[in-house]
């Protein structure tokens, strides 16, 4: 379960184009400081759906190195049923420019008796997309690497915040947008599928909601899978409320339990 929940939130409205010469500021215009978002986390065993925590995703405008940003971070806790058979702590961290072109990333993760952390900071030298990385590893084994790239590049947590700002209203169904992502060790080759509207409602609130639905698929080792399906409102906020996670021993889920200081009218409700 651990490898899909770390990309819990971040893909989540992942429907990006590739730019080219790191142009990658947009204007916000789907979230303002102060929204949160929580989430359950459910497991699926023998046939039995079992909750197995929170995860939790605030996001701020403030400082980073003395200039306004956005700052936004993901923290996913199991629960006392989870740590009775994996100790998952995970906590994302990321600033960007007002623009939400990225600043810093940061992951610290513990995975049952593991613990690591990955951190990128980035520039834009001459038009280029430079990403400094640094890794600790779970034995406490330190690597630094530097990496330019032509397109702009994100992490988990910043490609989050640009990608609700992209009009899907544009998207045809079966449509496939490539997704440059990267970590500390590398850069994905990764990609999002569109699969149209439904509705979903949410069990905490009963809320219905108008939902766009997404896939994101990855390609390891010569074969591609999906990873997670994910309904995200289709409104000015494009906030998810339902991820279905695809793993080789299982299936888990996230479902959106609250929602508060969003930025505009949660006009994709179903009366």
């Amino acid at each position: 379960m651990n490898m899909t929940m770390k990309r819990i939130m971040i893909f989540l409205f992942a429907f990006l184009p590739m730019m080219s010469q790191a142009q990658c500021g947009i204007e916000n215009t789907a979230f303002k400081s102060g929204e949160v978002l929580e989430y359950d986390l459910k497991f699926n065993w023998k046939l039995i759906w079992f909750t197995v925590g929170t995860a939790t995703m605030d996001t701020k405008m403030t400082k980073f190195e003395g200039k306004d940003a956005w700052r936004s971070y993901l923290i996913t806790r199991g629960n006392n049923t989870l740590d009775k058979y994996f100790m998952m702590r995970d906590t994302l961290l990321s600033y960007c420019n007002p623009d939400l072109s990225p600043l810093y990333f940061r992951k610290g993760a513990r995975e049952g008796s593991r613990y690591y952390v990955d951190e990128v900071w980035y520039s834009y030298p001459n038009g280029n997309c430079q990403l400094k990385k640094h890794r600790i590893d779970a034995d406490g084994e330190v690597h630094w690497k530097t990496s330019t790239y032509k397109n702009c590049i994100y992490d988990m947590m910043s490609i989050f915040l640009r990608a609700r700002n992209f009009d899907a209203s544009k998207l045809k169904k079966g449509e496939v947008i490539p997704m440059p992502i990267s970590d500390a060790r590398n850069l994905s080759n990764s990609w999002l599928s569109y699969r149209g509207k439904t509705n979903y409602k949410m069990d905490s609130t009963k809320e219905k909601f108008r939902c766009l639905v997404f896939s994101f698929w990855e390609n390891e080792n010569g074969k591609s899978h999906e990873l997670i399906r994910f309904y995200v409102t289709d409104d000015q906020n494009h906030i998810p409320v339902r991820l279905d996670m695809f793993l080789s021993f299982g299936s888990a889920k996230a479902f959106l339990k609250s929602y508060k200081g969003v930025r505009g009218p949660m006009s994709s409700k179903v009366q």
